[in-house]
């Protein structure tokens, strides 16, 4: 999967490449360039061109633009529709779910006769679906890293899985990293075989991972690249 922009010689992304460094010291064109990503990854027109094996694919449908890594939502409603799916089926394969089934029966029951002794017009009760009973719980996924790195791993994963991206930009991330925190982050990038551009406007060389490409747009809007 490859990332290019028909305003830059050099691609941003390249085929081979799990993760990237993209840095642009011109903040009028960092901001421009960021404004265009996330209206595309929205669906609107741009000059962005995300393409695997030499055809051009749908940005919205696979790219994930993280403009805020500090408020990362772990929950959202898609991917919670999706996990609650999984869940319904993987009950129905568990051997316990029948004990819990009777216990949601004899609660039902019990619930409906105490509502039929309030003398209220009250319709009967049905019983809940496991739909609802995830929902009364908060089933949810965990958001609770105790490090930003592990945070966004997580989160990236989770995307992929149930969100259905394949590709993901994040923005300003790398200032709130250590050096040794980005290098895990990257290490944990590669096995999860993710596909993961940081988009920053400096980053000094003793953060820069190792052997990880970088595209440099300087002041002066020349491209530089390193390896």
């Amino acid at each position: 999967m490859k990332l290019v922009h028909t305003q830059l010689e050099n691609e941003i992304m390249q085929d081979q490449q799990s993760i990237g460094f993209l840095i642009v010291e011109k903040p009028v064109f960092l901001l421009e360039l960021c404004r265009e990503l996330l209206a595309q990854a929205e669906g609107e027109d741009g000059r962005f061109v995300l393409s695997e094996n030499y055809k051009p694919i749908s940005i919205p449908r696979n790219l994930h633009f993280i403009d805020s890594p500090l408020r990362i939502e772990h929950n959202p409603r898609k991917a919670i529709t999706a996990l609650y799916k999984e869940l319904e089926i993987f009950l129905a394969e568990n051997p316990a779910s029948g004990e819990l089934q009777s216990l949601l029966d004899r609660m039902t029951d019990l619930l409906n006769q105490i509502l039929l002794e309030s003398r209220l017009e009250l319709a009967g009760l049905e019983q809940p679906s496991w739909n609802s009973i995830f929902k009364f719980f908060s089933v949810s996924f965990r958001s609770d890293f105790s490090g930003m790195e592990e945070d966004i791993s997580n989160y990236l994963n989770l995307a992929k899985s149930y969100l259905g991206f394949s590709f993901f930009a994040i923005f300003g991330v790398c200032q709130f990293l250590t050096a040794e925190s980005l290098g895990l982050l990257c290490k944990q990038i590669a096995y999860d075989d993710l596909k993961v551009l940081f988009i920053e406007s400096c980053l000094p060389d003793e953060k820069r991972p190792p052997d990880i490409r970088t595209l440099t747009i300087d002041s002066d809007l020349c491209e530089i690249v390193m390896v």
